[in-house]
């Protein structure tokens, strides 16, 4: 495997506002650092006990954006701006979910897994093939409709979980990985665990 080609920086290429002008470099440049300056601040308030739990990351970065952008001169504020919203908007999509919905409390948490980012010459299918080749033939079930995930079975000779297809059909499981969409879920969860999932999961989805 090969390391993945790096960017000379991250902050190197040009910026342009939605009517195609491009953003002058030095501004571009400024309006980086100052960012990363604010996304650390918010990094720093993990574990802190004086943060409140209400705060979110939207508020917390829009307000100390609009307070360092009163340090640039009047003609580069407008630019420097949009270069901010527009890091704002990657840890909007780094993150899957509006800002607002995220505690800025815990927007330090996220973990990063040690040995760098490394490049897999065929795709990721280079990853899959060795562990697919393990896995015994007539195993694995396509087009199986699902009904619904039966689990907290009590008994000691039930199956931990069980999962009930459309055709009559039943698959008796230790555990069940769900993978569907969350939108999915929102519509489905109340029917589709049989016991009804505890009140502080069905409230997470």
């Amino acid at each position: 495997l090969q390391s993945p080609v790096t960017r000379q920086g991250p902050s190197k290429g040009l910026f342009y506002s939605s009517r195609g002008k491009p953003i002058e470099t030095s501004v571009a440049h400024k309006a980086y650092a100052v960012f990363r300056q604010i996304e650390s601040m918010a990094i720093s308030l993990y574990g802190n006990e004086i943060c409140s739990e209400d705060a979110n990351l939207d508020v917390f970065m829009n307000s100390h954006i609009r307070r360092e952008l009163m340090h640039f001169p009047e003609s580069e504020r407008q630019g420097a701006l949009m270069v901010m919203n527009n890091y704002l908007a990657s840890i909007k999509e780094r993150m899957g979910a509006s800002l607002e919905c995220v505690n800025t409390k815990y927007y330090g948490s996220l973990p990063s897994l040690p040995g760098g980012n490394v490049k897999i010459p065929v795709g990721f299918v280079g990853v899959l093939a060795p562990l697919i080749r393990d896995i015994p033939d007539c195993t694995i079930k396509y087009c199986k409709p699902v009904e619904c995930i039966r689990w907290d079975a009590c008994e000691a000779d039930r199956p931990r979980a069980c999962v009930q297809c459309t055709e009559d059909e039943s698959y008796d499981a230790d555990y069940v990985v769900i993978t569907t969409p969350l939108g999915f879920l929102k519509d489905k969860a109340s029917c589709f665990f049989v016991p009804n999932l505890p009140a502080k999961k069905m409230e997470a989805i």
